[in-house]
């Protein structure tokens, strides 16, 4: 039996589907709006090759984080952490913040190791929420509504964004976290009657020991080829998106037009996203979860060799497009099914080391990679590693597929899911 029974009554599944939209609605606007401007006043502080230095403080700020995480979730709800979450990321903006009017490169230094971490964090919590009270066969349809919600939030943040620095300058874009954050605390904690607790509150034995985490991976077969997908799908993003930024800065060298452009290119990403994500419930019943967990980097891996060919700005915006409107829809629905069938600790502490940890300690090793690659004087070979990496991710998703439909059969809860592929 996995832990956290599942709520079964259709007005507790509506409540929670209308809880968990409206989070993913308002965490993404925030989002949407903190991005371009924060990525924007880094280049203008730091340039592209400062890039690689961010992304490895990304990845030591979230194994940290995940550390407080893993002790928290031993005590804490889900309910809970997202709430605190909040409001210490809404603090950590807004002190940051401040401190750019006096020291504007230290402060946008921190200001994008917050973005990429506390947006994470507070996804992964909203997710882990849904994995715990929600079957396969809800959670088939509502996934991809749940990722539309965040894209209609993220689309509204990229289009508001652009106005803002226009309007007020690109820094005024910084407290609009600070605003919405809270808000979505509070929308959190008045919607979370005593009930939900029992499912989304750790049992009682778990241990709060950080080994704790080892010993479950290590007792896993799934687990790992779990997290060695996840690695693997960041490192080929986290090269895409450097190739985009240095193109990005090479081609719109004012800070103001290049915040515009690149909320605009946000905007497109969400749009694109948006339209995936409509269809995403039919894709996993047609397709199935298997299949679109590979078909998706195989799509990538020919938009990729499209830039080898044709190296321009609108090519490149092109693949970048392809891997956030792919990461965002059906991917992101049929990876978030591979954690219907496991325990509660699976769902929270796991989930945490492969989609909070892994998620940014891949893009800070990629980044590593990158630092050298461009020290050594081949960064335009970042398009050619990326193929490579692309070719491991389609092997291992192979793996990670066969454990879980072995896994689902095994469940007792759900234990099927419609397609081809599963």
């Amino acid at each position: 039996m996995t832990d956290g029974a599942h709520l079964e009554p259709v007005r507790e599944t509506w409540r929670h589907v209308g809880r968990i939209s409206f989070l993913a609605f308002a965490v993404l606007f925030e989002y949407g709006v903190a991005r371009a401007s924060i990525e924007s006043l880094f280049l203008e502080s730091h340039g592209p090759k400062r890039l690689p230095a961010v992304w490895i403080a990304v990845a030591v700020t979230a194994a940290l984080v995940v550390s407080v995480y893993h002790r928290l979730t031993a005590t804490r709800s889900l309910v809970w952490l997202f709430s605190a979450a909040s409001w210490a990321s809404a603090v950590v903006v807004l002190c940051c913040a401040a401190l750019h009017r006096v020291a504007p490169s230290g402060a946008t230094f921190a200001l994008y190791v917050w973005k990429d971490v506390h947006v994470v964090v507070l996804i992964e919590i909203i997710w882990s929420f849904a994995n715990a009270v929600f079957r396969t066969s809800t959670a088939r349809w509502a996934y991809g509504f749940f990722c539309a919600m965040g894209s209609l939030g993220d689309l509204s943040g990229d289009l508001s964004v652009g106005v803002i620095a226009r309007e007020f300058g690109t820094s005024a874009a910084l407290y609009v976290p600070a605003v919405v954050l809270p808000a979505a605390a509070l929308f959190n904690s008045w919607v979370s009657p005593g009930r939900d607790a029992a499912h989304v509150a750790p049992p009682k034995h778990l241990e709060k020991d950080l080994r704790r985490v080892i010993a479950l991976f290590r007792a896993s077969e799934y687990l790992p080829w779990l997290l060695a997908m996840i690695l693997l799908v960041q490192v080929v993003i986290t090269l895409v998106d450097y190739i985009y930024n240095v193109t990005l800065a090479a081609a719109y060298p004012l800070a103001d037009e290049r915040t515009a452009v690149g909320g605009n290119v946000y905007a497109v990403i969400a749009v694109g996203a948006l339209g995936l994500q409509v269809v995403t419930g039919p894709i996993l019943r047609w397709v199935g979860v298997r299949g679109t967990l590979s078909g998706v980097p195989a799509i990538l891996g020919a938009a990729v060799l499209a830039v080898l060919v044709v190296p321009a700005f609108a090519v490149v915006m092109l693949v970048k497009v392809a891997s956030k409107a792919f990461d965002y829809s059906v991917f992101r629905a049929a990876k978030e099914l591979l954690y219907i069938p496991l325990t509660y600790e699976e769902k929270t502490r796991g989930k945490a080391v492969i989609d909070i940890l892994g998620y940014r300690v891949a893009k800070g090793g990629a980044s590593a990679l990158l630092g050298l690659l461009v020290a050594a004087g081949v960064g335009g070979f970042v398009d050619v590693l990326a193929l490579v990496c692309i070719a491991a991710w389609i092997a291992v998703t192979f793996v990670v597929g066969a454990r879980y439909a072995s896994r689902m059969r095994a469940h007792d809860g759900d234990g099927t899911v419609t397609g081809p592929s599963t």
